[in-house]
């Protein structure tokens, strides 16, 4: 699974930390970020989700997945919760909009409520 998050506006290098927290938040890993051509806007890329998550997947019987711990999934809804409301605040301070892409599936993180970006990044995470 890739995972790549696109912001663009004129002040787009300002929101690229908050976006950095968010997907530190939804991957668990550092993003690298990829600087922008003349026409594409600016991405923040982590190339090595796909590869750590096909290895947790593989590393951890379908037992354990299907009992998906509840309290678990509340804390990281919590925490990613957070990190998209702190990214969507710099991405309107500054006037930027802000796409999230997992696995071909693109959420607008300027364009939807809290709640539906964490329940689709969430959906996203498990499947």
């Amino acid at each position: 699974m890739s995972v790549t998050l696109t912001i663009t506006g004129d002040e787009a290098s300002q929101a690229s930390a908050a976006g950095s927290d968010l997907l530190h938040a939804i991957t668990g890993e550092t993003p690298t970020e990829m600087p922008p051509s003349d026409d594409e806007p600016k991405r923040i890329v982590d190339p090595a989700t796909g590869i750590a998550l096909i290895g947790v997947v593989l590393a951890i019987p379908g037992a354990v997945l299907a009992g998906l711990d509840i309290a678990a999934r509340l804390r990281k809804r919590k925490e990613l919760a957070e990190k998209v409301e702190a990214t969507k605040r710099v991405l309107e301070s500054t006037d930027s909009e802000g796409s999230l892409t997992i696995s071909e599936v693109t959420i607008s993180i300027t364009g939807e409520p809290t709640d539906q970006i964490v329940d689709k990044l969430l959906d996203q995470m498990k499947g």
